[in-house]
Order: C-alpha cells, then sequence, then structure tokens
C-alpha cells in the first residue's frame, strides 16, 4: 500500500493529472509495459511540451514590452502618458512603480 502511494506521488511530480494515473495504474500494478502505457506519459508530456513553448512565447512577449515601455522616448500605449493614482511623475519610465500613499 505505501508503495502503491510513492508511485501516486511520483507520477504527480512528474506532471501527470489524476486522471492519467488513475488510468496508468493498473499497468504498474500488473509490471507489464504495454503500448498503452507508454502512450498516456507521452501524450503528457507533448502535452507540457506544447505548454512550454506557448509560456515562452508570452514571456518573450512581456520581455519585449517591458523593453519598449522603459524606453526614454517611447510611445508605447502599454503605459499611461500620466501617472496612475499613488504613482510618481517618472516612476514609470524608470521601470518602477512609486509606492502608493496610503491615508490614515
Amino acid at each position: 500500500m505505501v508503495e502503491r502511494g510513492r508511485l501516486i506521488q511520483q507520477r504527480y511530480a512528474a506532471g501527470l493529472p489524476s486522471r492519467t494515473i488513475r488510468e496508468v495504474l493498473p499497468f504498474a500494478d500488473s509490471g507489464e509495459a504495454s503500448p498503452e502505457l507508454l502512450d498516456l506519459p507521452a501524450a503528457e508530456r507533448d502535452r507540457i511540451d506544447r505548454q512550454m513553448a506557448d509560456l515562452r512565447s508570452v514571456r518573450n512577449r512581456l520581455d519585449d514590452m517591458i523593453t519598449e515601455a522603459r524606453r526614454p522616448d517611447s510611445d508605447c500605449p502599454c503605459l499611461p502618458a500620466e501617472p496612475l493614482d499613488g504613482e510618481q511623475r517618472g516612476s514609470r519610465q524608470q521601470g518602477r512603480a512609486a509606492p502608493a500613499r496610503v491615508s490614515s
């Protein structure tokens, strides 16, 4: 029973969703590696690879936006021309927001 729990934890740590773990457990119990057993984790790995590629793309776009916004002559529409409430003028051009003022 402890071994089965460890096996489930290892599958979760590998990123497999519970649905896939449920499908894989009968194969793990029998000790036989069928083509179905190999297809499930391979499909999950491919899904994770696609997610990682999407996240890298989003991160690259954010990097581009930040770089553009930090340029002193930037006309980037991603940042307002006027400071937001609680910001000091020019704090965004330096790449950091001023701390919000709290009134007591």
